[in-house]
This record gives C-alpha cells, structure tokens and sequence, in this order.
C-alpha cells in the first residue's frame, strides 16, 4: 500500500497531501518515503559495480576536438556526430551511435513520470529517491512478457 501510494505521487507528480486517500495517510506514507530514503532503501543499485565505459555516444552538441581529445585520454571512444560546419569533418561509427536511442528512449520513460519531469522535490534526496524508484519501475518493466 504504501509502494503504491509513492508510485502513485510519482506517476502524477501531485503534492503528498493531495494523494488520493485509499493509499492511506498522506502523512504516513511521506514520513515512511523519507525514513527509507535516508537509510538508502532507494541507493541499493548504485552500488552496484558499474564497468569503465568504453565509448561515449552523443550528439552534435558535444563535438569539439578538445572534448573528444578528453575522450581518447581517459580511453573511451567518442561516437560523436560532426558538425555541419566542422572543417575536418570526424569519422562516425554509425552503427555504434544507432544505440543512442535507446538512451534517448529511457530518458523519454523517465519523463513521463510528471515527478521526475517537473522536480517538484525540494531536496536531491528525495529528487534522487524518486529517480531511483522509476529506474527501478522501468528496469523490473523491462521483464515482463518478454519472450
């Protein structure tokens, strides 16, 4: 119920104290969000070990020499579209910088969660709690009726 109640204020992004009552208490079910978001019920996945990134898709934006310069000297691949105007226009791995959409595309997830789109949180702690839940919700999403 009260899982329920903070995916609830998540998805609509309503404040807690216009919750709908058949979750329960506004206030008991804010208190519960905040007491676990401080003893890091929410930060159980960042800690896990995360590999070193091998490239770095992004889009044009992000093009100059002295960006992807930094790039190569930490040992990640630039996968970075050149500008229209570039002089010397840079070689595009196409086929790896065809994964970008799927950043894109969970990005897109995340936003339709109206909490997360608008911050309306008052704390990076709860911002990030609720950032945590709806990668969460999308990840365990990710496993059903797959085939």
């Amino acid at each position: 119920m009260f899982l329920n109640g903070m995916l609830h204020v998540l998805r609509t992004g309503c404040p807690w104290r216009d919750m709908h009552e058949r979750y329960g208490k506004w206030n008991s079910i804010y208190v519960r969000f905040r007491r676990w978001a401080e003893q890091g019920v929410w930060d159980a996945r960042q800690e896990l070990p995360a590999p070193n990134p091998r490239a770095m898709l992004a889009d044009r934006s992000y093009d100059s020499d002295s960006f992807r310069q930094d790039l190569l000297i930490h040992g990640i691949l630039p996968v970075i579209p050149s500008r229209k105007g570039r002089s010397v226009p840079q070689k595009t791995d196409w086929r790896h910088y065809r994964d970008r959409n799927r950043i894109e595309r969970m990005f897109s997830h995340l936003k339709q969660m109206r909490r997360i789109a608008t911050r309306y949180d008052k704390t990076a702690l709860s911002f990030m709690s609720f950032l945590n839940i709806a990668a969460a919700r999308l990840w365990i999403r990710s496993f059903v009726n797959v085939t």
